[in-house]
């Protein structure tokens, strides 16, 4: 994941459909890997950049469905959510910068990804007792320490790091 050319990475899966300003659905022939709702122009943008770093790492995501919302409300208090629904993963996002579309689209992927027997050495390594229990601290959740982990891994950082996880 290191050394990803961020020219390179910006080729966004295909097809993106979305919804409710407008923006091009693709080709109707073939089925949306992503549909997203409520997004801007420059958040689509953010989807497509943020896809590209999966692509560029490798990283195969499962099909998205991604709405974007004003407050955490739609995000049940959080600035994202994430939950696999019959193979498709349903991301809500309520801060909209860089860092937590990739730490979501994260969580997709390890949804899909990681085995039961990966989840229990992630669980091991970091002395963790729970993978996504609710009801523990976030930072206690091996499931979070993983989105984050790859969020920050496949975020270019530039020379202000603030600059880049705020945008």
């Amino acid at each position: 994941m290191d050394g990803i050319n961020p020219a390179d990475a910006a080729a966004p899966l295909q097809p993106i459909a979305t919804a409710d300003h407008g923006q091009p659905a693709g080709n109707s022939s073939e089925p949306s890997t992503v549909a997203l709702h409520d997004a801007t122009p420059e958040l689509t943008e953010r989807v497509e950049w943020a896809l590209g770093r999966f692509e560029a790492a490798g990283l195969a995501l499962p099909p998205l469905d991604i709405t974007f919302h004003a407050t955490v409300n739609g995000c049940h208090g959080h600035t994202g959510y994430f939950q696999l629904e019959a193979g498709i993963a349903d991301i809500e996002v309520c801060m909209p910068t860089r860092h937590i579309i990739l730490h979501e689209l994260a969580h997709a992927w390890a949804a899909v990804t990681l085995t039961s027997a990966t989840r229990a050495d992630l669980l091991r390594y970091w002395e963790l007792d729970n993978w996504n229990d609710q009801g523990v601290e976030w930072n206690l959740r091996a499931g979070e320490r993983v989105a984050d982990t790859i969020a920050f891994a496949l975020n270019s950082i530039p020379s202000d790091p603030q600059a880049s996880l705020l945008k």
